[in-house]
């Protein structure tokens, strides 16, 4: 789980969620804003979770980009390279190539 997972709204989580599910490590995850919006059980407005699903490109999810089809809003998440992390603390430089 990403650290960042508890800074989002709910509903934000639950689309991390689902798009950690579904979406593979090199297979990106292609899903209809009518299906999404049944996945999540959202009780909002279609046209305003439309809204923010178009959102999410200028403000994505942890880990993941989100490509939005403008014809016909179609989102698709791309699971971002994992960086692993070049230092360990209290490591030395020879220690952490082992």
């Amino acid at each position: 789980m990403h650290p960042d997972y508890f800074s989002l709204s709910p509903l934000r989580r639950l689309i991390y969620i689902l798009a950690k599910i579904h979406c593979g490590e090199w297979q990106p995850w292609t899903i209809s804003i009518n299906e999404l919006h049944q996945l999540t059980g959202g009780t909002s407005s279609f046209r305003k979770f439309k809204q923010l699903v178009q959102e999410l490109k200028g403000n994505p999810i942890p880990e993941f980009r989100i490509e939005v089809d403008a014809q016909n809003a179609t989102p698709t998440f791309y699971r971002l390279a994992q960086q692993t992390p070049s230092f360990v603390p209290g490591m030395t430089s020879t220690e952490s190539t082992l």
